[in-house]
C-alpha cells in the first residue's frame, strides 16, 4: 500500500487506462487527500473565504501537489459564468486586426477573463459554427468585420451575447469606425488636387465595412462632380493588392487626372511601386495614387 494512500493508489496511478497516460486529479482525490468533504474543496478552489483558513490553506497544498485543476465549465454551472470570451476575425492575417486582437486581449484581462481568438478565412459559415460550437464554453463573442448576413446575425444574438466590430445590425451591440466621413475627406482632398475620376478597388464581396465605403464615396464623388468607378472584389491581401493595382492601371488610372483607392489597407499595401500613398484619413481605408508626385510638382 502507497504511503498516505489509505486506498492504495499511488501518484501515478492509471485508474484502469491501457495506455499508460495517468488520470487527471480530480475533486474528490482532493477531498479523500485533504481530510474534507469534495463541496469544501468546491468552496476553497473558488471562494476561499468561505472557509476556515486552515482548511483553505490544506486544500490548496493538496490540490497543488496533485496538481489539480479546477473544471472551468463545472464551476460555471452555479454562476453561469466561465469568464472566457471569444474573439473572431474574418481574416487573421490583415494587418488592420492585430490592433483588434491586442486591444481585446488588454480589456479582458483587465477584467479578469480569458480570450480565445478564432480567425474564420471570410467565411460566414465557419463563424455560425463557432459560434454554435463555443457558446456554452463562453460568456459572450466578439465578432470583427462578420460576414454572416443581417439575418443570421440577428438569430444568433437571440441566443448568445455577441457584439459586432466593422458591421452594423439592428438590436445588436457594435464598434464602428465612422467611415463616411472618412470617405467624404478622401474624395475632397483628390478633388482639391484636380482629380476627377477615381477608382475604387474593392475587397471582399461580403464585406459590409467596403460596400458602406463606396456608397460614401460614390456620394461624395457625385457632389465634386468626380466620375468614381468600382472595380473587384479583390482578395484582401498583398497578392490581391497587386492584382487590384493591375487592374486599375488598366482602367487608365496612371493619367493625372485619375486615382485610385482601395477598401482595405493589405490590399494597398501590395500594390506596385508605381503608386504612392496619399496623406492618412480618419477613415481606415487608404488611397493610393501614381499622379500624387505630379500634382505636388504642379504646386
Amino acid at each position: 500500500m502507497a504511503e498516505g494512500k489509505p486506498d492504495g493508489k499511488s501518484d501515478g496511478r492509471t485508474d484502469g487506462r491501457t495506455d499508460g497516460r495517468t488520470a487527471r486529479p480530480t475533486i474528490y482525490d482532493v477531498a479523500r487527500e485533504a481530510g474534507v468533504s469534495p463541496s469544501t474543496v468546491s468552496r476553497a478552489m473558488s471562494n476561499p473565504g468561505r472557509v476556515n483558513a486552515v482548511t483553505a490553506a490544506r486544500v490548496a497544498e493538496v490540490a497543488a501537489r496533485l496538481g489539480y485543476r479546477a473544471n472551468t465549465l463545472a464551476r460555471a454551472l452555479p454562476s453561469g459564468r466561465t469568464d472566457t470570451l471569444a474573439l473572431f476575425v474574418s481574416d487573421i492575417t490583415n494587418p488592420h486586426f492585430f490592433g483588434v486582437i491586442r486591444g481585446a486581449e488588454h480589456q479582458a484581462r483587465a477584467a479578469g477573463c480569458t480570450l480565445i481568438v478564432g480567425d474564420t478565412e471570410e467565411s460566414p459559415e465557419v463563424e455560425a459554427r463557432n459560434i454554435e460550437r463555443l457558446g456554452p464554453s463562453v460568456d459572450g463573442f466578439v465578432i470583427a468585420a462578420s460576414r454572416m448576413s443581417d439575418e443570421e446575425i440577428t438569430k444568433l444574438a437571440a441566443g448568445h451575447r455577441i457584439t459586432l466590430v466593422s458591421r452594423q445590425v439592428a438590436g445588436v451591440p457594435s464598434v464602428n469606425v465612422e467611415h463616411a466621413e472618412g470617405t467624404r475627406q478622401i474624395v475632397e482632398h483628390l478633388a482639391s488636387l484636380g482629380h476627377r475620376s477615381i477608382v475604387f478597388l474593392a475587397g471582399p464581396p461580403r464585406s459590409w465595412l467596403g460596400a458602406r465605403r463606396w456608397e460614401a464615396l460614390a456620394t461624395a464623388a457625385a457632389r465634386h462632380g468626380i466620375d468614381a468607378r468600382r472595380i473587384g472584389p479583390f482578395p484582401p491581401t498583398l497578392a490581391g493588392g497587386a492584382a487590384a493595382a493591375d487592374a486599375a492601371l488598366g482602367t487608365g488610372a496612371s493619367r493625372p487626372s485619375r486615382t485610385t483607392t482601395c477598401s482595405r489597407s493589405a490590399c494597398c499595401a501590395g500594390a506596385p511601386n508605381g503608386t504612392s500613398p496619399s496623406p492618412p484619413t480618419s477613415a481606415s481605408s487608404a488611397t493610393t495614387t501614381s499622379s500624387a508626385r505630379t500634382s505636388a510638382r504642379r504646386r
